[in-house]
């Protein structure tokens, strides 16, 4: 593949005899985006990314001012400075997993990073060595082989046939057929694990008073749960924790922002770490109000995170959301 970068618009060819190129896509500097790379066997990828396509690349001269990365990144800066009205929020919101139906294969989705979750997000079987995830490309979410086994023609890459997950195939084709039910274990909540909540975000978790510590997304709702999940976009919870009748101690055993939640019938305790102390604090005062069957104050409590993208980097930096 060859690329050619103008001040308003990136070629992108293909290279066929005689030394000649075949133009594969044209992408417009308005509106163009550059994502991180989410290829965990090829290092130092890229997705360049606008309305209506997303292409993946492998920069061989990553982080130099000459790379390929670095210059398409210069010339959005230079074209958004030439051009104050080109704004990337003027772009529909093309969230994973979010996109609407009315632009379900005509706009290139932001997709669900691999890291994200950790089971299927139609079927809910976790993924592993053998079951590896896949992107649906038409609305980003992280699915397994069985779910995506179809394709569809996405006008948004010229419509070219691409694999697109069972739900998206129904609407895209506008046939009768069975989404695959959401199966989950026995006994544990269907629900997602950025829906609206009183407190959510990542902990440490251990059962071991501090042996041994798993990293986690927990979720306090109203009904006076918290249910634990292994990824922030996963569709159930591993583990549900009824909080009334439990009591929350801090500190422990001198260890930095560190507490434990403690069942009167001597169940064993469960010790949650945060990222710091800010984190913490937030975590302390909802807990000690809801083991009381108490609901925080409505002035305690963040605004929910507005789009995917800024859910996903409050994930990454391991911050609480509060709705």
């Amino acid at each position: 593949m060859r690329c050619t970068q103008f001040n308003d618009l990136l070629l992108i060819c293909g290279e066929v005899l005689l030394g000649n190129y075949k133009l594969k896509a044209e992408l417009t500097i308005d509106g163009l985006e550059i994502l991180e790379g989410e290829n965990i066997d090829i290092p130092n990828t890229f997705y360049v990314k606008n309305r209506h396509k997303i292409i993946q690349f492998l920069d061989e001269n990553p982080g130099e001012e000459s790379s390929w990365c670095e210059s398409i990144k210069n010339v959005i800066k230079d074209y958004k400075v030439r051009k104050p009205s080109v704004r990337a929020g003027e772009l529909p919101p093309c969230n994973g997993g979010e996109v609407s139906e009315n632009d379900l294969g005509n706009v290139a989705p932001h997709w669900i990073k691999d890291d994200e979750v950790s089971m299927c997000q139609l079927c809910s079987k976790s993924f592993t060595a053998l079951k590896r995830r896949h992107h649906c490309r038409a609305c980003g979410r992280v699915v397994c082989g069985k779910c995506s086994s179809k394709k569809s023609n996405l006008a948004y890459d010229n419509n070219k046939p691409n694999r697109v997950c069972d739900k998206c195939f129904v609407i895209l084709k506008n046939v009768d057929g069975k989404v695959v039910d959401q199966k989950v274990p026995k006994g544990v909540k269907l629900m997602n694990a950025n829906d609206p909540s009183i407190l959510s975000g990542y902990l440490q978790k251990s059962m071991d008073r501090g042996k041994t510590w798993n990293k986690r997304w927990f979720v306090i709702t109203k009904e006076f749960a918290m249910y634990e999940f292994k990824a922030h976009h996963d569709i159930y919870a591993i583990a549900t924790l009824p909080l009334p009748g439990y009591q929350v101690i801090f500190p422990v055993d001198n260890i930095e922002n560190v507490f434990c939640l403690s069942h009167q019938q001597k169940l064993p305790p469960t010790y949650l770490q945060s990222e710091c102390t800010a984190s913490r604090d937030r975590w302390l005062n909802v807990l000690k109000k809801m083991v009381n069957l108490e609901l925080p104050e409505e002035s305690n409590r963040n605004s929910t995170h507005s789009s995917e993208s800024s859910g996903s980097q409050n994930a990454e930096d391991g911050c609480d959301k509060m709705s």
